[in-house]
């Protein structure tokens, strides 16, 4: 019975998945907001560089994990 069990972990490879559904709510909420009127139409020009941060902090994030 002295004999050890070695277990590995692995991680989970659907990460991705969970990164791309974030990304993808967070564009419906706005899309909502916006079409709500809640946020105003000018903020929608900068929604490219926001999903230029958003894109660059999840490949960040994916490399130091």
């Amino acid at each position: 019975m002295a004999e050890e069990i070695e277990i590995k972990k692995k991680k989970p490879k659907h990460r991705w998945g969970v990164y791309l559904g974030g990304i993808f709510i967070l564009i419906g909420t706005l899309w909502l907001l916006v079409a709500l009127g809640i946020v105003p139409v000018v903020y929608l020009r900068f929604w490219p560089q926001v999903l230029l941060i958003i894109i660059g902090i999840l490949i960040l994030v994916k490399s130091v994990g």
